[in-house]
């Protein structure tokens, strides 16, 4: 198939003030095989009507659903995506931002070896540009990412799939809602671990990770951001080390003995927050 659909993916909740600058970025795209898949969570700002708006006067480009209840970020994530009917999936998170080139220059990529494509991203806030992720390779064997992002993550890979174009093959059951943990930790509510765990389960399924040395995806952050409130909080470091062993512990069991080491090392340097995690490493 020469022009693959392509969908992108727009989980919402409360983002009335942000959400067209985002559908903006999507509609903007020089691919134009896409289709924008938009689910709204029950917002109560305003952002469902503006949606509706939006999409119609975009009939061809845009679908919109709304949950009957509110279940979650990443039960949104599962909602939004069991719609997707592309050949490839890219999600984007309600407040940021693609370049009008993001879908042309990450699909122009893949090759039957490549399991996804990953974009130099960038934070930015009201003062401009923040914190330009750039990488030092184009490619990458899959079994090196697995290493470095499981390990030390030495190469700073942002676990947000917003920076990556993915080949929606049994995508679904990558997005896992609930990672069992004895920190009550709600999975579900943050995203981070499940998260990350789309890349990980992804990058099993081929030879390769390529990389775009271009800045193509702006990550907002504001004080309304999920990621912003969990990072002061210092929590997210622990949710991604419990996303990280359920995947060694049920995909890659290689790595276990490694891992086990690594958290004993992040026992003392966190305080102790992983306690309850070595626990569990040494079941």
């Amino acid at each position: 198939m020469k022009y693959p659909l392509v969908s992108i993916c727009i989980p919402v909740y409360n983002r009335v003030s942000l959400i067209e600058e985002t559908i903006n970025s999507a509609l903007n795209q020089t691919y134009a095989n896409i289709e924008i898949i938009i689910n709204d969570n029950q917002s109560t700002d305003g952002t469902w009507t503006l949606i509706n708006t939006i999409a119609e006067k975009n009939k061809t480009k845009i679908k919109v659903f709304q949950n009957e209840t509110n279940v979650g970020a990443v039960k949104n994530w599962q909602k939004v995506i069991e719609k997707s009917k592309g050949d490839f999936i890219h999600i984007l998170w309600s407040d940021d931002i693609i370049n009008p080139q993001f879908i042309e220059a990450t699909l122009n990529q893949f090759d039957d070896e490549t399991s996804f494509v990953i974009a130099e991203n960038a934070e930015f806030n009201h003062d401009g540009i923040q914190h330009h992720k750039t990488y030092p390779f184009t490619e990458i064997a899959s079994k090196d990412f697995l290493n470095d992002i499981l390990l030390f993550n030495k190469n700073g890979f942002l676990p947000s799939p917003v920076i990556a174009l993915f080949r929606n093959v049994n995508f679904q059951r990558k997005v896992i809602s609930h990672i069992p943990n004895s920190d009550n930790i709600d999975f579900n509510r943050t995203g981070a671990g499940p998260d990350i765990l789309i890349f990980l389960i992804s990058a099993l399924e081929r030879k390769k990770i390529k990389f775009i040395p271009q800045l193509l995806v702006l990550n907002r952050s504001h004080e309304d951001s999920i990621t912003v409130i969990e990072n002061k909080k210092e929590g997210l470091k622990l949710s991604y080390d419990w996303g990280k062993f359920y995947f060694i512990k049920n995909y890659y069991r290689k790595l276990l003995f490694q891992y086990t080491l690594i958290s004993i090392y992040r026992l003392f340097k966190y305080n102790f927050k992983h306690k309850n995690l070595i626990r569990q490493v040494f079941q």
